[in-house]
């Protein structure tokens, strides 16, 4: 099982500001994130430098990523690290996911279907909605009404 603390140094910090109040509460929680590999100091009284992130994280989703994290820690009362990740991983996945309408290539195909192998639970999104159905054939043959 993989590290939660296992992360990515940024090359070049990144900034992100917020109200005072928020500042506040993140300012608390530093050490928190930083125990799932998510490293801020603060800057300025609203601003903090992100000089690491999760390393499961992909890079174009850093900005997100790091945005919702900190949305986490000022919003959350308990810091419970496994959640934490959690909500983010679902978070993702479900605003990344295919979306109705969206073409798929035969190739982009497979490799999902190979990813998807791979998952502990690859028959439902986090969420549990199911993302498999089997649909028998006789239920076709119905629907075109090629059987009665």
């Amino acid at each position: 099982s993989r590290s939660l603390e296992t992360r990515q140094d940024l090359l070049v910090p990144q900034s992100l500001e917020f109200s005072t109040e928020e500042a506040l509460r993140l300012k608390h929680r530093l050490n928190d994130l930083k125990t799932i590999g998510f490293v801020l100091t603060e800057e300025s009284e609203k601003t903090f430098a992100v000089h690491a992130i999760p390393a499961w994280i992909p890079d174009h989703l850093f900005k997100e990523a790091s945005e919702e994290l900190c949305r986490q820690a000022i919003d959350g009362e308990d810091f419970d690290a496994a959640k934490v990740v959690d909500r983010l991983a679902i978070l993702l996945a479900c605003k990344h996911s295919l979306k109705a309408n969206h073409f798929v290539s035969p190739s982009e195909a497979e490799a999902l279907l190979r990813d998807l192998s791979r998952c502990e639970q690859p028959y439902t999104c986090p969420h549990g909605r199911p993302i498999l159905v089997k649909i028998p054939h006789q239920d076709i043959e119905r629907w075109f009404k090629r059987i009665v």
